[in-house]
């Protein structure tokens, strides 16, 4: 219903677990989980560059409808960032 990727934020992180779907043709992308910037909720956008594609992040003014679904509550979402934390914290 609109041009672009969603993604959620859970405990203060944007969790953008599908984003390798974009990797193709030597681009090739790790789930994401960052930090939520400093005035977020006001507009503040996110930009991540990885070789081949920067992926731009920016919250939603109005979601209707998806903020209130099962796959985009934070404890459906908060298991999934606790891993990817571990796994970086390992790294």
């Amino acid at each position: 219903m609109w041009w672009g990727h969603l993604a959620v934020t859970c405990d203060g992180y944007i969790l953008d677990a599908t984003l390798p779907q974009v990797n193709r043709d030597g681009i090739d992308v790790p789930p994401l989980a960052v930090p939520l910037p400093h005035g977020w909720d006001t507009g503040t956008a996110v930009c991540i560059k990885f070789p081949g594609v920067m992926v731009d992040y920016q919250r939603h003014p109005k979601q209707v409808g998806f903020r209130s679904a099962g796959d985009a509550r934070p404890s459906h979402w908060r298991p999934i960032l606790d891993r990817m934390r571990s796994i970086a914290a390992a790294a």
